[in-house]
């Protein structure tokens, strides 16, 4: 029994070791592991979207503050551009004034705040509903079905409708919706899980197929021949040329929060359409001909990389047609700097080199991997060339340990059929 109590207790500062150093809090009490709404807290948790408590808690039946709430858009969406905000009641102090300037900035801060913000007051449910349909575009200009929805605001009743249509949101069981009740944060994490099916928040070649919304909040993304059944949103406040799509099938549309247009690249890919939504409440702007400008652009890059291999070649030199694609497709990812992490740092890594590391839990010894790219089936490990069992650290497999032997230094493998990726682990 002594035996039991202590490896819970090491399993426990384990994981509240590895999720703090990246800012996100993981429940692990039995109590809240048990609640309906923990796995859709613990994806979002994963995807650096929702944070917890400084006691390890994530609290799903607490009802969410619109400080809160925001925060969690703007997190969901990489939003990062801010604009001044003339709210009476904001402290240069409060901890969310950031978050509310960026939300000023997209526009859907407007929603529910006028002269005053209020930031640590409970957001109710028709606020935060509106917010989600706002930023998915999900609106329905039909009556709900929900028998007080006399009592919904005006403006909140098309995204009400929407993602009621959707079935993004469903009412209580007498019927009601009670719109100005307020939205528990298991709730919350639930409707975003139901309207966003994956969040791409990594540089990377995603050759997926989804069922649903996804939101892209990074630069370096490429879908290439991938299924996006759903809408495709493009955060992150990027640069041009920051995500490609690529002999993909998409049957929704596209929406780039961003003022630069030029963010997306598009190659032999149909949108049927492009939206760029301004920072202006519920104004959008079709982007015409977007594919086409799009593929001419493409085709002019090739003709002038096709130019000059025919020069280089002409005088004995240049590269090879595998050499350019490659150079095409690639996108630039920032130097790693992990002072403190124990990997020798790779080209291209599908490990979160911040967090892993080996940690000494009550005398025994852990090496602790968190995966950047897909989970503990994706892979086989091994180290110094034997192959090794991981344990999982939370039920989506993308953090995993396993228990060391002893404190010598060892390279560490992981591979799958199209990735092999090799970590020198020292101390």
């Amino acid at each position: 029994m002594k035996k039991k109590a202590k490896n819970y207790t090491a399993c426990a500062v384990l994981v509240a070791g590895v999720l703090m150093s990246n800012s996100s809090i993981y429940a692990e009490s039995t109590r809240e592991s048990k609640h309906w709404s923990y796995t859709h807290m613990e994806k979002l948790v994963s995807n650096n979207v929702f944070k917890g408590y400084e006691d390890g808690s994530l609290k799903p039946n607490n009802n969410m503050t619109r400080a809160e709430f925001i925060s969690m858009i703007n997190n969901m969406y990489g939003f990062k551009d801010k604009t001044t905000t003339n709210f009476k009641d904001l402290n240069d102090k409060a901890w969310y004034k950031n978050e509310v300037e960026i939300g000023k900035n997209k526009g859907y801060i407007d929603l529910i705040s006028n002269d005053n913000f209020a930031g640590n007051q409970e957001i109710t449910r028709e606020e935060a509903v509106a917010i989600l349909g706002y930023l998915l575009n999900n609106k329905d200009v039909n009556q709900t079905s929900f028998k007080d929805e006399s009592s919904i605001k005006d403006i909140y009743k098309p995204f009400i409708s929407g993602l009621s249509k959707s079935n993004f949101i469903n009412g209580y069981e007498d019927g009601s919706f009670k719109p100005q009740g307020h939205i528990k944060r298991g709730e919350v994490a639930s409707i975003v899980n139901k309207s966003i099916a994956k969040i791409y928040n990594q540089p990377g070649v995603y050759k997926d197929t989804v069922s649903g919304n996804v939101i892209i909040n990074s630069k370096g993304v490429i879908l290439e021949n991938a299924k996006i059944d759903g809408d495709i949103l493009i955060g992150g406040d990027l640069s041009s040329d920051a995500v490609k799509i690529k002999n993909s099938k998409v049957t929704g549309d596209v929406k780039l929060f961003s003022s630069n247009k030029d963010v997306l690249t598009l190659e032999d890919t149909n949108i049927s359409e492009i939206s760029l939504v301004n920072k202006d409440l519920l104004v959008k702007d079709k982007i015409k001909n977007t594919l086409t400008a799009n593929t001419e652009k493409s085709e002019e890059k090739k003709e002038k990389s096709s130019s000059k291999s025919k020069s280089s070649s002409s005088r004995g030199g240049g590269s090879s047609s595998r050499d350019k694609t490659s150079s095409e497709t690639t996108t630039e990812e920032p130097t790693p700097t992990t002072p403190t992490s124990p990997i020798t740092p790779v080209t291209k890594s599908f490990v979160n080199k911040s967090d892993t590391k080996v940690m000494d839990i009550e005398g025994t010894l852990y090496f602790v991997l968190v995966l950047e790219t897909g989970n503990i089936s994706d892979y086989d490990f091994t180290i110094d060339g034997e192959t090794i069992v991981m344990d999982r650290v939370n039920s989506s497999g993308t953090i995993l340990k396993y228990e060391l032997k002893n404190r010598s230094p060892f390279k560490f493998k992981l591979d799958n059929k199209n990735t092999t990726e090799e970590l020198n682990i020292r101390f």
